[in-house]
């Protein structure tokens, strides 16, 4: 309503000029520019308080929104820890079992992949003497060996876990 008025004042404020110039003849009061000025002024401090009270109120709106945001962020992770607690609950023991075997076997797995990849990478790069070809072959191959051990007890733990295979002690 403040912008509305103050570009209604300087529209008049401008007409006033106009008039004033083109048709001084005609009115009484000539060269009265001092009521312009003080339109044109009047127009300036209008615009200025519209801008500092839309700039107030979009402040206040800000904080007010920001506030229910982070009554409604509190709400959601209240919700989300909850959800979680009532999750971690629900784990049995076998399905933590289970998960402490995958990352057991993964982090089992990896070792011998790891030794296998490092020896394969020194020989590649020619920092083995020949005589020392042999003994970094064997480690290959000891590490290779290990891994498919490793991969046959989890592919026997799957059977088992899947009634597939008798369980023998």
């Amino acid at each position: 309503l403040l912008q509305v008025i103050g570009i209604l004042a300087f529209a008049a404020a401008g007409i006033f000029f106009v008039l004033q110039s083109k048709f001084r003849e005609y009115w009484s009061w000539y060269y009265n520019y001092a009521a312009g000025y003080v339109m044109l002024f009047t127009v300036l401090l209008q615009y200025m308080v519209w801008q500092f009270v839309r700039r107030r109120f979009d402040e206040k709106k800000r904080e007010v929104l920001m506030g229910k945001l982070e009554e409604i962020n509190q709400k959601r992770i209240a919700e989300a820890l909850e959800n979680e607690k009532k999750s971690l609950a629900k784990v049995s023991r076998s399905d933590q079992l289970r998960i402490d075997l995958i990352t057991n076997v993964s982090h089992d797995l990896k070792t011998p992949l790891t030794s296998i990849s490092g020896f394969a990478e020194i020989m590649q790069d020619g920092f083995v003497k020949d005589e020392d070809v042999k003994v970094f072959a064997g480690r290959i191959y000891k590490e290779a060996q290990r891994l498919i051990r490793l991969v046959g007890d989890v592919i026997r733990i799957s059977r088992l876990d899947e009634g597939g295979l008798p369980y023998q002690w």
